[in-house]
């Protein structure tokens, strides 16, 4: 008997609408073209000789890059593709067959080079390793050696490294599982990692408030269940928040876009950019007001209390790092991001990042400062301030 032949066709489809691929309302489709170039029903890879696939624009088309998709996911990838921009065409060159299309740079305010894009990772991912490690050593240490003698002012200081400890946790897992996990799973990354930073806002303002009471009341400000109730504000308002986000569907995958097009990072965070203005830049706007009043506040006392004291030697040094200190914990390096514009945004991200991402370390470094010299003067509390709350 003689053997059937079999053949295959080269099947060419084209789609003038991504809804089936797209699943990040950042990706930008040039022309909202899909071209997918398949051969029978076995996926076609590592090819010798690339395929060639054109796709046409205008000469104030801005750049972009060839991509495949991921039909699992819906992400997007250039990996085996290079791409070749002439005067009306991107010409992709690729060595395999897929969904082909042409992703588009999107309008950013910021946009960093490959070298400073991947030296501020690096920085984020250890600085944040570096947060997660010394915020539970914090944790531990206050449950094993200073919640006995310790006062209200160290408990706010362990809800803030609590709520530093899960942010930079989440944010961790957020970029590592963005791209492989499920819309399910990210998007429930996304809400507990905007709940986590509204945690931790909240808790910085609340330390601006504890500072605002052992300031300015000093006396007669008992408040009955104190840190229950600045428990309740500071866990359960970012709660609110989020909550009423998600009814939304405001979460999933999220683009952090660099120089390229696909010079990129991908997490799980907000999708919407007004709901990300309105609950995080408007939201700290106001914390970091307060907050930076209260400090204020502050340094006019030390500032009267060494007129009023006699001058002793080492003084000026240790108000300056109690500023320093407060600084860090009321949380105002955050302000730096209004501040990413023009000749200033290249080394403004670089402090912004580190100064934010070792808040962790920065805060246990703080207590421990604080616990030597409670213990040095041989107070009976841990480390904090007095407060009759």
């Amino acid at each position: 008997m003689k053997q059937a032949k079999t053949s295959n066709w080269v099947v060419i489809t084209v789609f003038n609408d991504t809804l089936l691929f797209q699943n990040s309302e950042q990706d930008e489709i040039l022309e909202n073209t899909v071209i997918g170039v398949t051969v029978g029903s076995d996926p076609i890879l590592n090819l010798t000789d690339r395929v060639r696939v054109a796709f046409k624009h205008n000469n104030e088309t801005r750049n972009g890059s060839c991509v495949y998709c991921f039909l699992s996911t819906g992400n997007w990838s250039e990996k085996g593709c290079e791409t070749n921009k002439t005067n009306n065409a991107f010409i992709c060159n690729c060595n395999h067959l897929s969904f082909f299309a042409i992703l588009m740079k999107a309008e950013t305010p910021h946009s960093l080079d490959e070298t400073n894009t991947q030296a501020l990772q690096y920085i984020t991912y250890i600085a944040s390793g570096s947060s997660v490690l010394f915020t539970a050593i914090t944790i531990a240490l206050y449950f094993l050696f200073w919640k006995r003698r310790a006062e209200k002012s160290l408990a706010v200081h362990v809800h803030l490294s609590g709520s530093l400890f899960l942010l930079h946790l989440l944010f961790l897992l957020s970029v590592a599982l963005a791209q492989g996990s499920s819309e399910g799973l990210c998007l429930a990354l996304g809400l507990l990692l905007h709940w986590a930073l509204l945690c931790c806002f909240t808790w910085m303002a609340i330390e601006g408030f504890h500072l605002y009471m052992l300031l300015v009341k000093v006396y007669n400000i008992y408040v009955h269940r104190y840190l229950l109730k600045l428990s309740l504000v500071g866990w359960g308002v970012p709660l609110v928040v989020v909550t009423a986000c998600a009814a939304a569907q405001k979460y999933g995958r999220y683009r952090i876009q660099g120089e390229g097009a696909l010079n990129s990072t991908y997490m799980c965070w907000i999708q919407d950019r007004t709901v990300n203005y309105v609950t995080i830049t408007a939201y700290f706007g106001m914390i970091f007001l307060f907050n930076a009043v209260m400090l204020g506040i502050t340094v006019v006392k030390m500032h009267r209390l060494r007129r009023s004291r006699m001058h002793r030697e080492g003084s000026w040094w240790k108000d300056c790092m109690t500023v320093l200190g407060l600084g860090c914990v009321l949380g105002l390096p955050w302000a730096l991001a209004f501040f990413a514009y023009g000749p200033l945004e290249l080394p403004v991200f670089y402090i912004f990042t580190i100064l934010n991402s070792f808040q962790g370390l920065f805060l246990f470094l703080c207590l421990l400062a604080l616990a030597r010299q409670s213990y040095k003067d041989g107070s009976s509390s841990g480390p904090g301030s007095s407060a009759h709350t």
